[in-house]
């Protein structure tokens, strides 16, 4: 049996870790009282929120822990701004940016999703497994936390919509 999520989509605010700007980003407020880095504003978001898939959704999660340990970011102290800490900052700035580049392949090609069937979109965020490197695998976006050679992937806007 597929479990709903109760609560809704908002808006709180990102701090982008490239230069510090506060940005508008989109979330959604579970019964929970917290809020998370899952963006259910798009065209592709079919009504309510399916834990099991998802669907229509772009769902952040932190990777830096571990892929066993990711988790779906969000707002730790509850005060609806993603700047807790420079990885929760970098998994907001993550969130802005593929909001922008949803919105620019809907708006232009009428896309509602990379396979445009209005699957669920998850990224992972601030991966030290792999750190100089992001990429694209299996319908799931890794994000690379930056190390000798890079910064932290979720900063860079155009390889991300690459």
């Amino acid at each position: 049996v597929d479990e709903v999520y109760d609560g809704y989509a908002t808006t709180s605010t990102g701090v982008l870790i490239q230069n510090s700007q506060n940005v508008t980003q989109h979330t959604w407020h579970h019964d929970d009282n917290l809020t998370y880095l899952v963006d259910a504003s798009k065209n592709m978001f079919p009504g309510s929120l399916d834990l099991n898939t998802f669907a229509g959704t772009i769902q952040i999660h932190d990777i830096s822990g571990g892929l066993f340990t990711a988790y779906i970011v969000y707002d730790v102290n509850q005060d609806n701004v993603f700047n807790d800490s420079f990885n929760v900052a970098a998994c907001g700035t993550a969130s802005y940016h593929l909001g922008l580049i949803y919105d620019y392949y809907y708006t232009h090609h009428n896309w509602t999703s990379f396979s445009n069937t209005g699957v669920g979109i998850p990224v992972f965020a601030n991966d030290y497994a792999d750190p100089d490197n992001a990429h694209y695998v299996n319908g799931t976006i890794t994000l690379g936390a930056g190390g000798t050679l890079f910064y932290n992937w979720a900063a860079a806007l155009d390889l991300t919509a690459h």
